[in-house]
């Protein structure tokens, strides 16, 4: 059987602190290969660029607390 592709998606606003710890436990993950979407507010954005995974992360800037208007463009 050959590896599965996953992506975790982690939505966070408000909450920078809470995202590092998140990226942090996702990071000590045993299962690989798996991207990791991070769709968050221009705080998270910091704080996930910041991270040590922040240079294999895919980013969805969201400004309005509504999720759903991320998919409207």
């Amino acid at each position: 059987m050959g590896a599965r592709e996953v992506s975790v998606i982690v939505v966070s606003r408000g909450r920078p602190r809470e995202l590092t710890l998140c990226l942090t436990a996702l990071g000590q993950q045993l299962f690989h290969p798996f991207e990791v979407v991070v769709v968050t507010d221009l705080a998270g954005i910091a704080a996930a660029t910041a991270h040590p995974l922040g240079a294999n992360l895919r980013h969805v800037a969201l400004e309005d607390p509504n999720i759903d208007d991320a998919s409207k463009d």
